[in-house]
């Protein structure tokens, strides 16, 4: 049997047969880890043992005696190791150490008494979790999750059983590399807009996040549409920083849409009523440009079939008092409208400009 502080064995055995005298005493015989230490004087048939060590084994023979003589010795009973309860030891401490991510080291110092064989310690973290740390006094306790509170407690054990557990240590917070923080860009017409995140953490808190290139911030977190030209690449960066200085860093980047094709259309414009159009369709052409190079254009003015010309023509070389070239320079805006000095007045006809030499716009004039 083990007492808390060990050291004691109970022996039991069975009396014989007297064969017609009583015994009158036992001897025991004491063997220590296999070797005879010795004898023992016991009247009954229970002896308690009393100070041995709790680090050996003990085993034990037993002989009985009347007034004939000895009986035969019994054979060795089993092997038994006093053992008692480790001492608890002391308040561990607990720190983080080169590598503080999920993980703690823990140290403590050895216990007075351990009171059996097999010397060995366990870990605990927040009153869970127990970990053999072996015959040491130290212990990297990982898995543990960056930003959370831990504290650790130690317990000292022998083959047999384990101390109560120590007080807590003192609490430490692992933590890890900020996380990199999360950014894209998208193209668009004449823009790429920027959405980025900086806000995870590993364990610290996040002291700052700057956002540089295409523009600048410092918004934990947002989006941002950024004005450029046509197929312009614009890249932007985003670097977090904790309350360690630890930094982490990602950038994107992407290209606005190209330029779309020109496109221009022929509408009427304002009315006309002279020598030459007097219907109630007669007007100036009209022209609707969209993406266009602003500034100076070469304009002609084309029409489909007419009672006077048959198949596509240039109305303005065309007409009978009309006085200029075929063709005209006008000043386009990218997007807008532009009167031109041609007009028009048969309803139904199919119109369109030349500008530049390029066809634009074929519609069917208005009806008036």
């Amino acid at each position: 049997m083990n007492t808390a502080v060990g050291g004691q064995i109970t022996v039991e055995w069975t009396a014989p047969a007297n064969n017609g005298d009583a015994v009158k005493e036992y001897t025991l015989t004491e063997y220590q880890d296999g070797a005879m230490t010795r004898t023992l004087k016991e009247t009954g048939t229970r002896k308690v043992i009393q100070d041995l060590s709790t680090n050996s084994t003990y085993t034990y023979t037993v002989q009985a005696r009347n007034k004939a003589g000895d009986s035969p010795v019994s054979g060795q009973s089993n092997e038994v190791v006093p053992y008692g309860t480790p001492d608890t030891p002391g308040t561990p401490s607990a720190a983080l150490g080169s590598n503080t991510s999920g993980q703690a080291n823990v140290s403590w110092n050895r216990v007075a008494a351990v009171r059996g064989t097999g010397e060995r310690y366990e870990v605990q973290a927040n009153g869970a979790g127990a970990r053999d740390a072996g015959n040491t006094t130290s212990y990297t306790y990982t898995g543990l999750s960056n930003g959370t509170s831990y504290t650790f407690q130690v317990r000292a054990c022998n083959a047999y059983i384990c101390s109560d557990w120590s007080a807590a240590s003192g609490a430490v917070i692992p933590y890890g590399p900020p996380p990199t923080p999360s950014i894209s860009a998208n193209g668009g017409d004449r823009q790429v807009t920027f959405t980025w995140d900086g806000r995870a953490t590993n364990g610290r808190a996040i002291k700052s996040v700057r956002v540089t290139g295409a523009f600048t911030s410092s918004a934990t977190n947002g989006s941002r549409s950024v004005s450029t030209g046509y197929s312009s690449r614009l890249e932007a960066c985003v670097v977090v920083t904790d309350t360690e200085n630890q930094t982490a860093r990602k950038c994107a980047a992407a290209t606005s849409d190209a330029r779309p094709d020109p496109k221009a259309t022929v509408t009427h414009g304002s009315r006309v009523s002279n020598g030459e159009c007097s219907h109630a369709s007669c007007a100036y052409f009209l022209v609707n440009v969209s993406d266009f190079d602003a500034g100076s254009h070469q304009v002609a003015c084309w029409a489909g079939d007419t009672p006077e010309v048959k198949g596509w023509h240039d109305i303005i070389s065309h007409a009978r008092t009309w006085a200029g070239s075929s063709k005209s320079s006008y000043t386009f805006p990218a997007n807008g409208s532009v009167q031109l000095r041609c007009f028009f007045g048969h309803p139904g006809t199919p119109v369109r400009v030349l500008i530049d030499g390029k066809e634009y716009g074929v519609t069917n004039w208005w009806n008036g």
